[in-house]
This record gives structure tokens, C-alpha cells and sequence, in this order.
């Protein structure tokens, strides 16, 4: 990774993760993702629980894929955490009613994912955010990919605002879903994140038919 960005002073470059990050990850994980992330909203104190204690997400990091974004004194500020297709979401997801709800998104339109590398999580902290990381983290990421021989990428795209990023890449829609027509077993919505959050979308890059970003 060779880039590197100043804005208000503050001094970040973009690096690969490796397994020693995993620690730092989950500080960073806990203050954005797990916090204000859409599906977030439904975390009741069990799933923070489970959240906070899970180390399944973060042996992703183990894989080599990732990238991160660092300050000159070593702080991880953003992350775009990156996961080899295909995978079991059992192995990945601890909260069982987003497990449930991804699945089923995943069933209204299959997805050929082999030869993928899914952006399984985009986060900035928010003391880092509207600098362009979250952009330039994910410009790193497709690089990354089409470097070591990746067909594609693709990313669930739970928040309005990691849509308009990776369409800004050069991401079409393959799936989409509106929260509000995902109901349980007694008709009620389960997710209702605030404005702009309506849909959760399934965003794909095949390298070989999209335009180059």
C-alpha cells in the first residue's frame, strides 16, 4: 500500500492487516460497526454481549486480505476487512437474527460467489470520517484484488452511505432488499433504521465487465 493522505492535520496511510491487528480491530469494530452500523439498531445488550466477546469476525484478518488505514502514531482509524468467497456465514455471523436475515436476502437472488473477495465490513472511525478513508480503503481493496487474481468483489451493503461508495467504485446493485419487508413470524418489521437506511443491497464488481474506477 503506497497511500497516503493529510486532512486536518491528521496523517493516515493504508497498509495490509495482519493477525497481530486483531486487537486493535476490535477497538475500532466496537466504535463503529457494532454502534451505528444499520442492522446495529436491533442489538439488544445480549448481542452487544456476544459482539464484544466474538473472535470469529476477526480471524478474517488471519486470511491476509484486509486493509487498514493507520496514523502516524499507529492508531488502526479504518478498516476494510476483507473475506475470501465462498464462506459459511455460520462461521462469521454471531447474532442469529441478522444470520437469519442475510440468508434470506441471500435466497431471493443466489449470488455465484466463487472467485470473490467479499468486503465483509467498511469501517471508519468517526473522528476520520468525510476525509475520503472510507473511498480510498476501498479503492485499496480493489486494487488488492485485481493484483492477486480475484475475479471480483462484492459487498453487503447494509447502509446508504457504503452503497454510494461502492457505486462510486464502479459496484452495481445485484440484490436488493427493503428493511420494511422483512417481517417475523408475527408480521412485524424487525430492522427500521433511521433515514437514509431503506435497504440493505448486495453490490457487485466482476473486473473482467465493469469499467475500470
Amino acid at each position: 500500500m503506497v497511500h497516503a493522505q493529510t486532512v486536518n492535520r491528521f496523517m493516515w496511510r493504508l497498509e495490509l492487516c495482519t493477525a497481530a491487528d486483531k486487537p486493535a480491530m476490535r477497538r475500532l469494530l466496537q466504535r463503529t460497526m457494532y454502534e451505528d452500523e444499520p442492522l446495529a439498531s436491533t442489538y439488544d445488550e445480549s448481542c452487544k454481549e456476544a459482539l464484544a466477546q466474538d473472535e470469529t469476525g476477526l480471524t478474517i484478518l488471519e486470511e491476509g486480505h484486509s486493509v487498514k488505514a493507520v496514523t502516524e502514531d499507529g492508531r488502526i482509524v479504518g478498516a476494510a476487512i476483507n473475506k475470501m468467497c465462498p464462506y459459511n456465514l455460520d462461521e462469521y455471523e454471531p447474532v442469529q437474527h441478522v444470520k437469519d436475515f442475510l440468508r434470506s436476502v441471500d435466497a431471493k437472488k443466489p449470488m455465484d460467489c466463487e472467485g470473490l473477495l467479499d468486503m465483509y465490513m467498511l469501517a471508519v472511525d468517526p473522528d476520520f470520517r468525510r476525509q475520503g478513508m472510507a473511498k480510498a480503503l476501498g479503492q485499496a481493496a480493489v486494487m488488492y484484488a485485481k493484483k492477486e487474481g480475484f475475479r471480483g468483489m462484492k459487498i453487503t451493503a447494509s447502509s446508504q452511505y457504503t452503497t454510494n461508495i461502492a457505486k462510486s467504485l464502479g459496484f452495481r446493485v445485484f440484490n436488493s432488499v427493503a428493511y420494511a419487508d422483512y417481517k417475523d413470524e408475527a408480521g412485524r418489521v424487525v430492522f427500521s433504521p433511521p433515514a437514509p437506511h431503506t435497504h440493505i443491497n448486495i453490490m457487485l464488481k466482476e473486473f473482467d465487465k465493469e469499467s475500470k474506477i
